[in-house]
């Protein structure tokens, strides 16, 4: 097989990200407590937890949409589920009022260690997740444990 065929084969066969958000991003904001008007207009840091909590919303729905591609996804079927974004989003909410700069390296461990990363078994499958959460929050990259 040659070269370019290969190249064509695995874009077609291979899911991907696209530019499309993902499907689970509408259904991510219709959840407590991203859905109560209070909640999402009232952080001290308003700009910044809007922004970060898209982030935060469209990690989450790239983390459960690799699931639905069985074991080229995650090739473990991990337990990715609501409760993991509600905490995230709290923890988010909490730190942007409590602190007076934005805590990055507290939210990567809280949000992108501890509760996505502590359901998965695999140094690689944590590379993954952690290449997702630096691509949509990229001032945390230098607090990574994986560099």
């Amino acid at each position: 097989m040659q070269l370019p065929h290969l190249s064509l084969l695995l874009q077609e066969e291979l899911p991907c990200s696209t530019a499309f958000a993902p499907a689970g991003l509408l259904r991510t904001y219709m959840s407590d407590p991203i859905s109560n008007p209070d909640f999402l207009n009232g952080c001290a840091k308003d700009h910044a937890f809007k922004r970060m909590l898209f982030g935060l919303a469209f990690f989450h729905s790239i983390v459960q949409e690799r699931q639905k591609f069985g074991p080229m996804g995650w090739n473990i079927p991990y337990q990715f589920n609501e409760n993991d974004l509600r905490i995230s989003v709290r923890q988010l909410r909490m730190f942007l009022d409590e602190y007076p700069e934005i805590p990055y390296a507290t939210l990567t461990y809280t949000a992108g260690e501890c509760n996505y990363g502590g359901k998965v078994g695999k140094l690689q499958h944590m590379q993954r997740i952690f290449s997702i959460w630096h691509l949509l929050c990229p001032a945390s990259s230098r607090t990574c444990w994986l560099h």
